[in-house]
């Protein structure tokens, strides 16, 4: 897919160079802190900040999630075996995802963008309730509310299934090495009476504070966007809502869509370059942080 807009294939090429060391030290990063704070808050915190691990881990998840994304887009490492041995182990397979079924599904979502062939708005359309804008400020609340609990994991749980099942329709060698990596996991978690942590410091995080971020950046790519091009929004976040909301760079969704060879850490330049162009800015919806995003989702 190509557009008019202001940009040589040389710019294009240059932002779409992968940095290998960039791309793993990122995931490199997000295990670590993720390990930093389970055991400081094992030893160290009192039981009643515990909120504030789950929200640090959370956070950290989320940005693994992206991570994943990009590996989908062959976009952590320059050798594709290196991209997606980090993809599946790493990334993929610690969600309960497979790399090869995500990237089936994702790469079918960025061909049919917002319609009936795209399998993510496909399912927005089986949920209504859920995924219906606008609404009332009270009742986004309450539905982020519901998200950050816990209660909505089965449909966290429903968006695994059918993204495993893209990779059912091409079976290759790795579905076998996923099901005993899970069944490792399970042995590993139970001999090493490891259930407690993975509890705490994975599994509630991620069905929790991942869930609603998660919830919340889907909202923010591509509904309430009706009549902008190509059917998605750029959401510019401050710095502290990038931390919490929008990791590597995800939330300049128009950009990404328009040029997908573009990895994350490059969007930013991306965004700034093609605003210089007229065209671009009089069809590209770009919405200035989530507090802005909430009065375009309010009825």
């Amino acid at each position: 897919m190509s557009y008019a807009f202001a940009l040589t294939r040389a710019e294009i090429q240059e932002l779409s160079r992968v940095n290998t060391l960039r791309g793993v030290l990122a995931v490199a990063f997000d295990f670590a802190t993720i390990a930093a704070i389970a055991c400081l808050f094992e030893r160290f915190a009192p039981g009643w900040l515990y909120p504030l691990a789950l929200i640090g881990i959370g956070t950290r998840l989320n940005s693994l999630g992206v991570h994943m994304h990009e590996a989908a887009h062959y976009r952590i490492a320059k050798p594709i075996w290196l991209n997606d041995l980090i993809g599946e182990v790493l990334l993929s397979w610690p969600f309960f995802f497979t790399l090869e079924g995500y990237r089936g599904k994702h790469l079918d979502h960025h061909q049919n963008l917002n319609t009936a062939q795209d399998p993510d708005w496909a399912r927005k359309q089986l949920d209504p309730t859920y995924w219906r804008f606008p609404r009332s400020q009270a009742q986004m609340l309450g539905l982020l509310l519901v998200d950050l609990s816990g209660l909505h994991f089965f449909k966290f749980y429903a968006f695994i299934r059918s993204s495993n099942r893209y990779a059912g329709r091409r079976p290759t060698s790795r579905a076998p090495a996923f099901r005993i990596a899970l069944v490792a996991l399970f042995v590993a978690l139970t001999i090493f009476g490891g259930w407690k942590a993975y509890l705490l410091y994975w599994f509630i995080p991620a069905v929790t504070w991942g869930k609603m971020t998660l919830h919340l950046r889907t909202i923010a790519d591509h509904l309430a966007v009706e009549g902008s091009q190509p059917g998605t929004r750029t959401l510019v976040p401050a710095f502290w809502e990038r931390v919490l909301f929008a990791p590597n760079h995800i939330s300049y969704h128009v950009e990404h869509h328009r040029y997908p060879s573009v990895p994350g850490y490059n969007l930013g330049k991306l965004h700034t370059r093609l605003m210089q162009d007229p065209a671009y800015r009089q069809t590209t919806h770009v919405t200035r942080g989530y507090r802005e995003l909430l009065k375009e989702l309010a009825c």
